[in-house]
This record gives structure tokens, sequence and C-alpha cells, in this order.
């Protein structure tokens, strides 16, 4: 059974345009969603609240301070993976336009043989 990691990569080699439409969609959802005042001001604040709480136990409160470490890296990792689909969204619409500009697709070309025009 494939990882999760491996469904995501398979998803990305998918180059159907539906499936490209999908991930434009999902990256500007995402950005939307990272550019919002109320979703940034939530994610400090309980990043903040959970910090606070892990001030406010003792070293011996194991389970407590493990538990709130794994709820912040989880918020963490969201935030993480909508940024992650706002680039792949980003690296859709540039393959798209590459393939419409000539002179792209030449400097592309040039980018692998190791000029670096992009």
């Amino acid at each position: 059974m494939p990882t999760e990691n491996e469904q995501q990569d398979a998803t990305l080699d998918d180059s159907s345009p539906e499936n490209m439409q999908r991930i434009i969609q999902i990256g500007e959802h995402a950005s939307q969603l990272l550019g919002s005042p109320v979703y940034n001001i939530m994610y400090r604040t309980t990043l903040d609240n959970m910090f606070q709480q892990w001030l406010g136990t003792t070293p011996k409160e194991q389970n407590k301070r493990e538990g709130l470490w794994h709820e912040a890296q989880g918020l963490i990792n969201i935030t993480s993976n909508l940024g992650a689909a706002v680039q792949d969204a980003q690296r859709v619409l540039q393959k798209q336009q590459a393939q419409n500009d000539p002179m792209q697709q030449a400097n592309e070309y040039l980018d692998t043989q190791g000029f670096n025009i992009n």
C-alpha cells in the first residue's frame, strides 16, 4: 500500500488537465487561508496559548507537556502543508505558462544545460 507521500507525489505527477486544475484550485484556497487575518490571528493565539500551558506544567507532567508539543506540531504542519499547496499551484501555473511561451521553453532548456537563465 503506498504511503501518503507516495500518493501526493503521484498526484503531482498526474499532468491531466483535471488534476492540474485541482492543484491550482487547492493552492488558491490555501493562499486565501494563509492570507486571512483571522487564520493568522488564530494561529498565533493558539500557539501562544499552547506555549503558555506548556510553561505552566512541571517537568513531572511529561504526558501533558508532550501532548501540547504534539498539538503545536500538528498546527505547524497544517500551515506548512497549506504553504506547500500554494507552491505546488505556482509550479503548475509556471509550467502552463512555459508551455505557451517559446522563449520560456528555450530558457528552461538552457537552465538544464547549466546556464541558470531563470
